[in-house]
């Protein structure tokens, strides 16, 4: 399962992020019982807005098992990471299909209801991975604004 972290500081490197996420994984009584989560993958985004040039990072967190990364998603939201608090959730991906600010011609037959009349992205927006230990995930950078 995917878990988001929203507006972490710039200064969190991914060292910082898998401890952080660990120590909610890694309780004592799971140390214990040797039942802790698996961190498969961490990615920080970087998300420039070409208007006004500020510049925002995300984390992504692959865990497994789902129920430990839901337990964890509760137990770190609101926590702080590098001096500020931190909005964890789950990532949802979102489908191109399902999409309800598609505006095709053609997509009257399905049913999607209550389409947005407005567009609220914003259009002005690059992302790009940042580099983790040597590699980067251009390719892997999933729709943030399910999550946003």
């Amino acid at each position: 399962m995917l878990i988001f972290f929203r507006l972490i500081p710039d200064s969190v490197t991914e060292k910082d992020l898998r401890r952080f996420v660990r120590n909610a994984l890694c309780s004592p009584w799971r140390r214990l019982l040797r039942r802790w989560g698996n961190i498969r993958s961490i990615r920080i985004i970087k998300i420039t807005n070409q208007e006004t040039f500020s510049i925002e990072y995300h984390g992504l967190v692959d865990v497994e098992p789902a129920r430990l990364a839901d337990a964890a998603i509760k137990k770190l939201d609101r926590m702080e990471l590098g001096g500020r608090p931190v909005q964890v959730r789950k990532f949802h991906k979102r489908s191109g299909y399902r999409d309800r600010r598609r505006q095709d011609p053609g997509m009257e037959g399905l049913a999607i209801h209550n389409r947005r009349i407005k567009d609220r992205r914003r259009a002005t927006l690059s992302t790009e991975g940042v580099y983790i230990a040597g590699a980067l995930f251009p390719g892997e950078i999933l729709s943030l604004y399910t999550a946003v």
